[in-house]
């Protein structure tokens, strides 16, 4: 019987960063999650291995969740990873990690030297999950955006808001504000009709 790995933490250079991603994503047993800047989704899928290691983990069916950057530079890269994941933008991130159930490799530098810390550490991937989950739910999923950036739009800023005291004050000082600029209007309309008669 094979006994479960022995819990660590490693510094990886080279050919292991490769050799890491890899693993964590043959790895995976139902999900995989990878954050990255605008230039991480080039750089990882120009290795072919990991190219084929997504597909080998749609056809498995495990569940592939994707956050970068998405920029004009990179959305042809960003479009091929939505046929096997799904894609979240998120503005100026320079997080760069990918993590599974049992493995977790961060602070990936794909640019020579490629570098990276790896963990198998229980704590850590806890962390880890609940730094993507965060940065998952504050993201915009790429299907809402990739057309303007296409156009060379920029997306517009869009934020999540949670709690129910903030979200009821913005709506009050959006009603108000609405109220006074139609307030403003009726006035000058008035004021018009006015001059007319």
């Amino acid at each position: 019987m094979v006994g479960r790995p022995s819990q660590k933490i490693d510094a990886l250079h080279r050919a292991q960063v490769i050799n890491a991603i890899l693993d964590i994503f043959s790895g995976a047993e139902h999900k995989l999650d990878v954050c990255g800047n605008s230039r991480f989704p080039f750089r990882i899928f120009s290795f072919d291995s990991v190219k084929k290691s997504t597909h080998v983990a749609k056809n498995r069916g495990i569940q592939q969740r994707y956050i970068f950057e998405i920029t004009k530079e990179n959305i042809n890269s960003c479009k091929d990873t939505m046929k096997f994941g799904s894609l979240h933008h998120l503005d100026q991130t320079e997080d760069s990690f990918a993590l599974n159930e049992n493995e977790f490799l961060g602070s990936i530098i794909l640019s020579e030297p490629e570098q990276a810390i790896y963990s198998n550490l229980r704590e850590i991937l806890e962390q880890q999950y609940s730094i993507f989950e965060t940065l998952w739910n504050k993201s915009i999923p790429a299907e809402n955006i990739s057309g303007e950036i296409e156009a060379g739009v920029e997306p517009e800023f869009l934020e999540l808001i949670s709690d129910r005291r903030k979200a009821t004050e913005i709506y009050i000082d959006l009603a108000k504000s609405v109220e006074k600029k139609l307030y403003s209007s009726l006035l000058i309309a008035k004021h018009r009709l006015e001059q007319i008669d």
